[in-house]
């Protein structure tokens, strides 16, 4: 009596097939030196609504704008070398266009490229194909700590790019933490204040964001038990220096922080470059017969 092996597809195979997407096909592209070529946006034309090719048509669109401003050359520069070797299948400034537009599409998390797989217009501009998800979670856990303040750099840089001295007399620089609770083990996870989901880990992140250009200008990951307060004056100073350098001497910066930043630290350190500061303070006995005292 003989017997055979019969050997059962990969989850994420059977899972994507499912959802009408095509299986990675990383190992036989390497095999045969055949990397993953994005396709080219400028290519794409418009016609009447078909959502069996794709859900997400402004890609296209998205791609030509990121091209005219020269953003994918900058993948190239900061981020190449993090996937070097002669063989290399899915090149990290290929993975980071794909995970732009997977965000873009309101997809959030690494899984969510399972679903996208399925669509056409998605499809075609990865290269044809998307990765498996185990390698996008392995190309995701190259990035040192090099490579993250550039792409932290690189955000800043666009996101003032169209923001020029004189254009502005006053502009408003929003300051804020957010809580971002976490559903597994991710590195940095841990549990802090958190007001709907209580005893949940999370990360705690600060993002700076210019009103007037509706741009973020300034984001930090933190460990979900990390404070606000005197450790951040340094962060704060340097958002603020990097709106300062864009807009001008003569232009009037308002920082607006909520109540987390009534610190004396970062007042002073705001103050102290000449700007201004919008916070709710804590209203003790001590600031309220000061505020009394004043005579304006």
């Amino acid at each position: 009596m003989t017997t055979t092996r019969v050997h059962a597809p990969s989850t994420h195979k059977v899972r994507r097939r499912a959802l009408g997407g095509k299986p990675a096909r990383g190992h036989e592209r390497q095999r045969t030196g055949r990397p993953v070529r994005r396709g080219n946006p400028q290519t794409i034309v418009a016609g009447k609504d078909d959502p069996t090719l794709t859900s997400v048509g402004g890609l296209g669109a998205f791609g030509v704008f990121l091209q005219r401003i020269g953003f994918v050359p900058q993948l190239h520069t900061h981020f190449a070398r993090l996937k070097s070797h002669k063989n290399v299948v899915y090149g990290m400034p290929n993975q980071i266009r794909m995970l732009i537009d997977a965000e873009l599409s309101g997809c959030h998390r690494v899984f969510g490229l399972e679903a996208l797989a399925g669509d056409a217009l998605f499809t075609y501009l990865a290269g044809g194909e998307l990765p498996c998800l185990d390698t996008v979670y392995r190309d995701l856990e190259r990035f040192d700590a090099d490579a993250l303040v550039a792409l932290e750099r690189l955000m800043f840089e666009r996101g003032l790019a169209d923001v020029t001295v004189g254009m502005f007399k006053r502009v408003h620089l929003d300051i804020d933490t957010t809580v971002l609770p976490l559903f597994g083990e991710q590195e940095g996870a841990r549990k802090g204040h958190n007001s709907r989901y209580h005893g949940r880990p999370s990360y705690h992140p600060i993002v700076a964001r210019l009103a007037e250009s509706s741009t973020v200008v300034g984001a930090k990951l933190r460990y979900g038990d990390t404070g606000f307060g005197a450790e951040q004056a340094a962060d704060v100073i340097e958002y603020v220096s990097r709106v300062r350098r864009a807009v001008g001497k003569k232009c009037q910066v308002y920082v607006r922080i909520d109540g987390a930043a009534d610190c004396v630290d970062i007042m002073s350190a705001i103050d102290d470059g000449g700007d201004y500061f919008v916070t709710k303070a804590d209203m003790t006995k001590d600031l309220i017969g000061a505020i009394a005292a004043q005579n304006r």
